[in-house]
């Protein structure tokens, strides 16, 4: 039986009687196992002494009973085989009994080191046990006796209460029966009371309620009227605001068209230019020696320059031109956003009608 430290008293009371009946069976068991290979040592002894007998008494009559020697030899074999297992078996039966009274003791030392540390035993001795039982019936007993007088000090109290709560509720009752119709008076007019200020609270919240509700409509409509009006202003600013950019838009076209004719005006007149003072220089070189021809080429040559000028003027002034397009868009989009007037239009017109007449001014 294992034992630990949650085992009972009559768990380790029990494990240790029993351990002491397996030590008394095996020290028992021992010595029956000691008496008989001490008989069995005799007998082996007898043995060896009446096969001596014997092997002289044969050896006397071997020669005229020669045909049993083999016969006497086999019984001696038998005889010492015998012995052999018998004293094999008994040796093993002693180690097996004594490791398991080894293992008997060994647990008894843990029941007793158990038992002395859970009763602060220093020794234990053949009357311990009987004592620890003899304390712990004491002890119970103790306790049974003062269980029983609680048990019955606690019903005397219990009766005691039981007559004072009946004494209570005797004097509860009667009081309670006049408590009651004070109460119940008191109740009804309570309720009435209550009823009356309470129609006039729900009667008050009512006017306040529908007060509230006819000052927030009157509210919300005029919030409707300002948003509408609001409303109505937006949108005749937009209104005037697109009108007021397709105007823009319009005239930035009309200007847009203008600088390109003047543009083209301007090159063809300094085209027209260019080839006649070509012409004019052609006839007059044609009209020199042979010996100027050099001369004439390198004015031919100075003149295609001045072409080639002309040409990057042109090409000058349509950059310029789009840039003056970039700008006057600009203008218009600021004019839209309320930063122009009539006189700023015809400021930027008059600039840009300018600049298309005097291009070499941006250079």
């Amino acid at each position: 039986m294992a034992i630990n430290l949650k085992s009972t008293k009559q768990e380790i009371f029990n494990a240790y009687k029993e351990l002491l009946d397996n030590n008394s069976r095996l020290e028992k068991e021992n010595q029956q196992l000691q008496r008989s290979i001490n008989s069995a040592k005799s007998n082996a002894g007898a043995a060896k002494a009446t096969s001596s007998a014997k092997t002289a008494a044969k050896s006397s009559a071997q020669s005229a009973e020669n045909y049993k020697v083999d016969d006497v030899i086999n019984v001696f074999d038998q005889i010492r085989s015998g012995f052999g297992r018998a004293m094999s078996d008994l040796s093993d039966k002693l180690t097996l009994e004594s490791t398991k009274l080894s293992d008997v003791r060994s647990e008894i030392n843990d029941i007793e080191s158990h038992v002395k540390s859970l009763h602060g035993l220093e020794s234990i001795d053949e009357n311990t046990l009987h004592n620890i039982i003899e304390e712990y019936q004491e002890k119970a007993q103790s306790f049974d006796d003062e269980l029983s007088e609680r048990r019955k000090v606690l019903s005397e109290q219990l009766e005691e209460l039981s007559l004072s709560w009946k004494e209570e509720q005797s004097q509860h009752r009667e009081a309670s029966t006049e408590s009651n119709k004070q109460k119940q008076q008191d109740r009804s007019r309570n309720e009435e009371e209550y009823s009356y200020q309470l129609e006039l609270e729900r009667n008050k919240e009512k006017d306040a309620y529908q007060q509230l509700q006819k000052q927030r409509e009157e509210e919300l409509v005029e919030l409707r009227q300002e948003f509408e009006a609001k409303w109505d202003e937006r949108e005749e600013s937009v209104s005037e605001q697109e009108e007021e950019y397709e105007k823009v838009f319009d005239e930035a076209s009309e200007l847009d068209e203008k600088l390109e004719s003047e543009v083209k005006k301007a090159n063809a007149q300094i085209t027209a230019a260019i080839k006649k003072e070509a012409e004019i220089k052609a006839n007059l070189l044609a009209k020199e020696n042979e010996g100027k021809n050099m001369i004439q080429e390198m004015k031919i040559e100075s003149l295609e320059k001045i072409i080639t000028e002309q040409n990057n003027e042109v090409a000058a002034l349509k950059d310029q031109l789009a840039e003056t397009l970039k700008e006057s868009k600009e203008i218009a989009v600021k004019a839209i956003e309320g930063a122009a007037n009539a006189n700023s239009l015809g400021a930027i017109h008059e600039i840009a009608l300018e600049q298309a007449k005097h291009p070499n001014k941006g250079k």
